[in-house]
């Protein structure tokens, strides 16, 4: 099933009559141990039609039925198979490109980390063989509040394909002083930002007497730029804040008491 076959024919096995060829088909079931024969048929190549076509597969028995099978045919010529074969190579060009230029374009990778327990968590970015390590520190357990993690990254690393990074998951907890594993567990760049919301994932271990952890996580991501921008306008307005409390404290110790005594 879903069986793919090119054959290279020429114009005249496509004639009818003593020039034409036949196609012939042999169907067995989808057990790979044995030698299930379900059926075989044959039908001319002058019949085919461009798209669906089908034919009663023939058994030992001439009174049983053994099916149908039904199979898609497109004839093409060869010119038809070089033009192809460019349209697909100018796409990878193509693509190639896009991804030289996502690749020059620096992005800041954002993690929203929570669990339901408290456990500590190690996130590495990966790509090929390079990696960026993030851990959450044991001040900085998941589960009472939000954490979060930034990874800089090129816009590439979240495009599905070769370039695509994964974002790989340990989690550990403790008890009693002892720490364990808590399990671990990978998902694409894709994957994580394909919706807008936090995604709950299993950390996989290999106990199986282990309790399944989870973690909730949203990704996001904003340009290296923005991010730096929207840096400086927090820095700004906490200066500006610093230097308005410094005034007043300055001004309060200026402040004058006076005294009025009556009789």
């Amino acid at each position: 099933f879903g069986e793919n076959f090119d054959l290279n024919l020429t114009s005249k096995e496509f004639m009818g009559g003593q020039h034409g060829a036949r196609l012939a088909f042999k169907v067995w079931d989808s057990d790979t141990m044995s030698d299930s024969l379900m059926g075989s048929a044959t039908i001319p190549l002058a019949s085919l039609v461009d798209g669906v076509n089908s034919a009663e597969l023939n058994g030992e028995r001439s009174d049983v039925s053994y099916g149908t099978l039904s199979f898609r045919a497109v004839r093409k010529s060869s010119a038809d198979d070089q033009v192809k074969q460019q349209q697909e190579k100018d796409r990878a060009a193509q693509k190639k490109d896009e991804l030289e230029v996502l690749a020059q374009t620096t992005e800041v990778l954002m993690l929203e980390i929570e669990s339901e327990t408290s456990i500590l968590v190690e996130a590495t970015l990966q790509r090929g063989v390079d990696r960026s390590k993030k851990s959450l520190g044991a001040d900085d357990r998941v589960g009472a509040t939000l954490q979060r993690m930034e990874f800089e990254i090129d816009a590439s690393q979240r495009i599905p394909g070769s370039h695509e990074s994964t974002l790989i998951f340990q989690g550990w907890k403790t008890t009693k002083g002892k720490t364990t594993d808590a399990g671990r567990v990978s998902q694409t760049l894709s994957q994580l930002l394909s919706v807008d919301a936090p995604v709950s994932i299993d950390l996989q271990t290999i106990a199986p007497e282990a309790s399944t952890e989870s973690i909730r996580v949203k990704a996001s991501y904003v340009s290296a730029s923005d991010r730096a921008a929207k840096k400086q306008t927090m820095e700004t307005a906490i200066n500006a804040n610093q230097q308005r409390d410094d005034a007043e404290s300055a001004f309060l110790d200026d402040m004058k008491v006076l005294v009025v005594q009556c009789d």
